[in-house]
């Protein structure tokens, strides 16, 4: 009980604490003005600063496990599809014959399948990690959105204060760029994590039969 305590106090605290902190900090620095006094040093700030990022970060992790559904993203069967023919390919035994898959429900089956029992026997945490991993990056989506809300209103003003009016929107669309980059390189990375966990449940579902 206590391991599995601990595991669900770090799970929240990477997946719905640490996003949440950061939506509800670039919400305070949206709508809080500068002349507005914040108690940093009331204890009770503190306690309702961690209570409503806790509670957005449950609202964060709803909103991004939706808009990853919607995609098909979750156990997606072109991926599984892709999977297997790789385990195949590789020397590892999946046993699934993709000719014979008719529906998609069938190829989850085959996985789900394949998946807990290398759960089950496994004797590394690896699987764990790496879907660890995956959750971390898909709740820090909505939060990079506030992230660079925040960040573009804070060059926009600058840019308006320090520079020319007429370099402003060039600037600004560079920034736009930039961070539409890293956007993409998150949901890269997420891919590439999502890949990783169904190659290696084929690979230890192979090795894990031959003991």
């Amino acid at each position: 009980m206590k391991e599995y305590a601990t595991k669900l106090t770090l799970y929240d605290f990477i997946s719905m604490l640490m996003p949440g902190s950061i939506i509800a900090y670039c919400l305070m620095c949206l709508f809080i003005s500068e002349s507005d006094v914040i108690p940093m040093d009331n204890p009770f700030f503190w306690i309702l600063f961690f209570v409503v990022s806790y509670i957005l970060g449950i609202a964060n992790h709803i909103i991004s496990a939706c808009m990853f559904k919607l995609i098909g993203f979750r156990n997606c069967p072109k991926m599984l599809k892709d999977s297997i023919q790789w385990a195949n390919e590789n020397g590892y035994d999946t046993d699934v014959d993709l000719e014979k898959i008719t529906t998609q429900q069938c190829l989850k089956d085959k996985y789900y399948k394949a998946y807990y029992y290398a759960r089950k026997y496994a004797y590394g945490n690896d699987i764990e990690i790496i879907e660890s991993q995956v959750a971390f990056l898909q709740s820090m989506i909505v939060p990079l959105i506030f992230i660079g809300i925040k960040f573009f209103c804070c060059i926009v003003n600058f840019l308006i204060k320090v520079l020319e009016i007429k370099c402003c929107w060039v600037n600004c669309m560079i920034t736009v760029v930039i961070y539409l980059f890293i956007l993409a390189c998150m949901l890269c990375f997420i891919f590439n994590r999502q890949k990783k966990i169904y190659d290696r449940v084929w690979e230890d579902y192979y090795y894990l039969k031959q003991l």
